[in-house]
């Protein structure tokens, strides 16, 4: 059986594959992270932006209508007026930011810390 080409692959060869199978596996958990990076960063400048957008146009809505509602009451009662406006201001930038930090919280390239959860536990199964 000269011609005979079928006996195991050698530690060597087996080292390899499992050498390039790593890397390969790197290099797809890489492109993915610099994938949801890019992502990531195009989301929290579209949302910078929008929260600015937002902010700009409600505070001169805000200020115009603010100002529209005092001048309606008689002169003497316009600084309690004020005052409560004042008030629901504070109250209303307390609640808008605690929205916003919530938004916030949720952490960045969650898809590829899953990614290597999973990897992590497939390799400590071939313990």
């Amino acid at each position: 059986m000269a011609g005979d080409n079928n006996h195991p692959p050698g530690i060597t060869a087996l080292l390899g594959r499992v050498a390039r199978l790593g890397m390969g596996m790197l290099r797809t958990r890489g492109e993915l992270l610099a994938l949801e990076y890019q992502e990531e960063k195009a989301r929290r400048i579209e949302l910078m932006m929008l929260a600015l957008g937002a902010v700009l146009l409600a505070f001169l809505g805000m200020a115009l209508l603010t100002g529209i509602i005092i001048l309606l009451f008689p002169g003497d009662w316009r600084l309690y007026v004020a005052g409560i406006f004042t008030i629901l201001y504070f109250a209303g930038a307390f609640w808008a930011g605690s929205r916003l930090k919530s938004m916030v919280d949720e952490p960045p390239f969650a898809e590829s810390l899953e990614q290597m959860r999973k990897d992590k536990a497939w390799l400590e199964s071939f313990k």
